[in-house]
This record gives structure tokens, sequence and C-alpha cells, in this order.
């Protein structure tokens, strides 16, 4: 993620990564990431605090929300359980308006 992030930045504003880095770290405005929480997903905490890490402004949505933050760049979904979906995060995922 580190890497796409500064690659990305890099690409939109035609440096190396070296460059983009250094752009960063001069008050460059960070992406900014959204994480869909479900009832019963697992690890959007996780994820979040990773988003955060690589240098991302984090906003945590609601599914029940019906629109994305402006501005967003990417959002991410986090997983639910591997083996069945027994507490229907699937299947609540599958109809809310996020």
């Amino acid at each position: 993620m580190r890497n796409g992030h500064h690659g990305g930045l890099a690409r939109d504003m035609g440096l190396g990564y070296a460059e983009a880095i250094h752009a960063l770290s001069k008050g460059v405005a960070p992406m900014k990431a959204a994480v869909i929480t479900f009832p019963g997903s697992n690890c959007d905490r996780d994820l979040a605090v990773a988003f955060a890490r690589a240098g991302f402004d984090v906003t945590r949505v609601w599914h029940k929300e019906t629109a994305l933050p402006a501005g967003v760049d990417v959002v991410g979904v986090p997983g639910g359980f591997s083996f069945g979906d027994y507490l229907r995060c699937g299947a609540i995922a599958a109809q809310s308006p996020i």
C-alpha cells in the first residue's frame, strides 16, 4: 500500500519515488481513504490503522451511509470470515446503500 500511495503521488505530480516522499514531508495533502464498516465485519479497525500508518487521512464509514466523504481516493472494504457467513455480514453488505 505504501508504495502504491507514493507511486500514485509521484505519477500524479510527475515525480520520482524519492521526490514524492520529499513532497509528502513538505506538506502535500495526504490521500484520503474510507473504510466501510458492516455489522459483523472483521478487521475494519485494523484496515483503518494500516491506512493511517501508510499516511492516508482515514474516515470510517458506517454501511448505512448513502455517500462517501468528499475527495476519497481509495475505499477499503474489510474481510469477513473464511468459513461461513453466520453473522450474515455478506448478506447485509449486498443490500447496504454505501
